[in-house]
């Protein structure tokens, strides 16, 4: 049994996408999910201008899909693994995680990390500690992440695993940027191979 599934058994829940409407209105109608179903659903990701993640209890995540289609969502999306992730019912779980990594040792990093929890840069290992315990429980602010890294200069991306659904949501916020995939042996090789002349000689 995966980490993932063994969660989802313990804190039933689910969790889906909803493209193509604000976060202001996502908002309202996870408010009005959570009011009709009473049940917990929280707005647990922003990915970039008109993309969002709602999670929490499945009653109140369904309630959400069908009212955003209902709005003129472009795209509604249950999202695999399910489970309530990033949301406040794991806050039970997220204590014995704290637990677990507390037997961890976090040196600092090499180079400044970018937290996808926070959209803040991470310098040290205290930092990306801090970063990791809130990952159970705390908004995804990736789009925040995604424009720190772009102020740098950063233009090339590469989305690691299955899925060009990150990818995508890139190219919307910054058009002029190079994303590469990795979700099958010819696209990790392409990916490889067009990073390969900045390592010449290096």
């Amino acid at each position: 049994m995966s980490w993932w599934r063994a969660v989802d058994d313990r804190v039933p829940g689910s969790t889906a996408a909803v493209l193509g409407l604000d976060r202001f209105r996502v908002q309202r109608l996870r408010a009005a999910a959570s009011a009709a179903t009473a049940r917990v659903v929280e707005v647990t990701g922003h990915y970039g201008p008109g993309g969002n993640v709602v999670s929490g209890e499945g009653a109140a995540v369904e309630h959400v899909t069908r009212a955003a289609r209902r709005a003129g969502a472009a795209r509604v999306l249950r999202l695999t693994p399910g489970g309530a992730f990033h949301s406040s019912l794991l806050r039970d779980i997220e204590d014995e995680y704290a637990d677990a990594l507390a037997t961890a040792e976090f040196h600092d990093p090499d180079r400044p990390l970018m937290s996808g929890a926070t959209g803040q840069w991470l310098t040290s290992g205290a930092e990306a500690a801090a970063a990791l315990r809130g990952e159970l429980t705390r908004s995804v602010r990736w789009s925040d992440a995604v424009e720190a890294l772009a102020a740098t200069g950063a233009d090339r991306f590469v989305e690691v695993g299955p899925g060009c659904l990150l990818g995508g949501l890139i190219r919307r916020a910054l058009p002029a940027a190079r994303v590469h995939s990795t979700g099958s042996a010819r696209q990790l090789a392409s990916t490889i191979s067009s990073f390969a002349p900045a390592y010449a000689g290096a």
